[in-house]
């Protein structure tokens, strides 16, 4: 078989825009690549009238920045078009928060907002303007600090969602987020953005627990999520923006009182004024005349000159003599009177006012600056998309809905957007949700969390190790060909053939947690909540290593409790839900395992029960335990498709409950006889099992 080499290969650029087209196709819209020396964004192209169009423009910074490469930017901007970026009417809701918030800091000061027009205004005309100009750049440096906030949040969010649904973007989005955070100092941190981009990159000891969730939390979540965090870090953010404008706020206050009382008509100003101008326009003329004087005299003394050329130079200081001592007749005298001081001070008053007001423009600017001055690397990971809806305007129904709903709804329907898409690239390749399903709906009450610090450290220690763990893998871009999958892609059309040595993309650990009434016994629950708490807390610096939990139950007709643990805040959730007090086992399988099937490199399931499977169907009848049984085994073969690695622990003492599950789950059942117990067991031997999954 003859073979061109030099026409299989594509350059960086065309297969850039082949990974657009298929968002093209997922989103029926049109993205066009640029590469030019600005910054790295995606903005929507618009109509002359106004309207917006299905026409995208990313531009991915040539040169690349150091922090971040080229492949990593342009997925980046691509997730943007994919999950809708800026479209929930974030922007505009945002805007409405810098007016009411500039209101509010106003009326704490008694200052009127100038640009409230229909109301009374006592604000001093000759500083009114300025005053205005400074409550603008106020607006801006609020709206600013919240979008710029909202920003880092969405970019969260968007590649949380891109990571289930584009092979290896994981580990990409993680390696840029790393070098814009590895020069971070605490020094770095001034602002609420500052605080999100430490727990975007990976620097939590920066910034606060607040805002290490509410990155975690935006994450999976639909087009609403992150003005829904926004919402929840609202009154953090104004506290700093309240902090910071204080002594502006004070000032302006100061100034238009000062501004009330300058001793004198407007019109007594004005005249004082004008007649301060022409004289400063005699007096200096008169001033150039004398100079003029005194150069003549200085060269009638000087040697060798004519007594004719004397003569004339002589004249000429005559005569500008007589120019001064006319101007001195035409400057009047100012009166050494009470009225004439008082209309001198009062001028001297108004040009101090203006200045000040003038100054405070200069002060917010030089507030946004300093915060805005950062290093290059941080700079590079705090992106700008506010071009993306600069003129999109909601309608009053998107902004409710945005407001309105909740986290829960958001990741729901955040998953729900990644199974569409799953569906349109790869079919039916993922399970579906399984029936009966509700989440967040049913209320667990909430429990203290102890991870054990102990246990957490031993296995930050093992998982730093693992991440540095290396392996050859045939990809896009490598050092080497690999003539066998170099002719088995000319075969086929498509396909990688090139030879890299690339890091290890991870695991992902899922530990489902039976949440019935009998984990109520002997503290089983307690117990399992703080195992789960020592998993995350291990987890908290090494991206490679992702621990996720749920919790499930299931009512007397059929209906199952999902509940999502993704950090260490969670984990108070787990805990019991009244009414829901049995145990399908099944259904637990089914769902955990399609939570898995997105999740790209190793996996390792853990399921914790304590009793043997007990379902119950729609009209409240109980399923046999032979059925149940078989419905297990089944679904756990499904499972087995998209996460290998399960395994079992039980920790009833029930014969029957040990006999079924050991059934079901084989060489993947263990048995402990309490929660107390299967603590230090699962933490010894989740050291040798994520050895032993990270090694196949």
């Amino acid at each position: 078989m003859t073979m061109n080499i030099g026409n299989f290969f594509l350059t960086a650029e065309e297969y850039f825009q082949k990974r657009a087209s298929i968002i093209e196709e997922l989103k029926k819209v049109e993205i066009n690549i640029q590469y030019k020396n600005d910054h790295n964004y995606v903005t929507q192209k618009y109509k002359e009238t106004g309207n917006t169009t299905n026409k995208y423009l990313i531009n991915i910074q040539t040169p690349e920045d150091p922090h971040i490469d080229k492949k990593s930017a342009v997925y980046h901007e691509l997730s943007h078009v994919l999950w809708d970026s800026f479209v929930s009417g974030a922007l505009h809701i945002m805007t409405e928060w810098a007016d009411v918030m500039l209101d509010d800091l106003l009326e704490q000061e008694k200052i009127k907002n100038i640009k409230n027009q229909h109301k009374p205004n006592n604000i001093p005309a000759h500083i009114a303007g300025h005053i205005g100009e400074a409550q603008a750049q106020i607006k801006n440096y609020i709206s600013g600090i919240y979008k710029h906030t909202f920003n880092a949040l969405e970019d969260q969010r968007i590649e949380s969602l891109t990571r289930e649904v584009w092979l290896a973007t994981h580990g990409m989005f993680n390696n840029i987020r790393m070098n814009c955070g590895e020069d971070m100092t605490d020094v770095d941190i001034k602002t609420p953005v500052d605080h999100v981009l430490a727990a975007r990159f990976f620097r939590p000891e920066l910034t606060t627990q607040e805002y290490i969730d509410a990155v975690a939390d935006v994450e999976n979540t639909d087009k609403f999520g992150a003005i829904r965090i926004m919402q929840r870090l609202k009154p953090t953010i104004d506290k700093h923006i309240e902090k910071n404008l204080r002594g502006i706020l004070d000032k302006m206050r100061r100034g238009i009182k000062t501004g009330k009382g300058l001793g004198a008509t407007p019109e007594e100003i004005e005249k004082e004024k004008r007649r301060q101008e022409g004289n400063s326009g005699i007096k200096g003329t008169t001033k150039a005349y004398e100079s003029r004087v005194e150069r003549y005299a200085e060269a009638v003394k000087a040697s060798g000159m004519t007594p004719a050329e004397q003569k004339a130079i002589k004249e000429k200081i005559k005569k500008y003599k007589g120019y001064i001592q006319s101007n001195k007749k035409i400057i009047p005298k100012e009166l050494p009177t009470k009225e004439q001081a008082r209309i001198i001070q009062a001028v001297k008053k108004e040009d101090k006012n203006k200045k000040d007001a003038v100054e405070l423009s200069r002060q917010v600017s030089s507030v946004q600056h300093q915060e805005d001055t950062k290093k290059e690397s941080i700079k590079a990971g705090q992106t700008k998309h506010e071009e993306l809806q600069s003129q999109y305007t909601p309608s009053h129904q998107e902004c409710k809905a945005a407001q309105s709903g909740s986290i829960e709804e958001s990741k729901s329907e955040g998953q729900k957007e990644v199974t569409a898409i799953l569906d349109k690239i790869v079919g039916n390749a993922t399970p579906k949700l399984p029936a009966h399903i509700t989440f967040g709906d049913v209320s667990r009450d909430a429990g203290e969390v102890t991870p054990n610090i102990q246990a957490s450290t031993q296995l930050q220690k093992l998982f730093s190790k693992m991440k540095q763990s290396k392996r050859q893998h045939i990809t896009e871009y490598g050092n080497e060909i690999d003539i066998e999958s170099l002719v088995q892609a000319e075969e086929k059309g498509y396909g990688e053939f090139m030879i890299d040595e690339v890091k290890h993309r991870g695991l992902t650990v899922l530990v489902s947690i039976d949440g019935s009434g009998s984990m109520r016994n002997n503290y089983h629950i307690t117990q399992a909540r703080d195992l789960v708490a020592t998993m995350f807390k291990s987890v908290e610096r090494v991206p490679q290593v992702n621990v996720i939990a749920n919790v499930w139950s299931s009512n007397d007709n059929g209906d199952v409790s999902i509940t999502h643990i993704r950090n260490l805040h969670d984990c108070n959730k787990i805990a019991l839900a009244h009414n829901y007090m049995y145990t399908p086992t099944h259904e637990a399988i089914k769902y955990s395992a399609k939570e898995l099937a997105t999740v790209h490199g190793k996996k390792l399931l853990i399921i914790v029960t304590d009793g043997h499977p007990q379902y119950h169907n729609k009209e409240g009848y109980p399923f046999s335990t032979e059925v149940l049984n078989n419905m297990c085994s089944k679904e756990l073969r499904m499972a087995q498709k998209f996460c290998r690695n399960i395994m079992c622990i039980n920790i009833s003492q029930e014969p029957e409950s040990k006999r079924n599950l050991k059934h079901i789950f084989k060489k993947g059942y263990v048995e402990f006889a309490g929660m107390s117990h299967v603590n230090d067991f699962v933490l010894k031997n989740f050291r040798r099992t994520v050895t032993q999954v990270l090694r196949r």
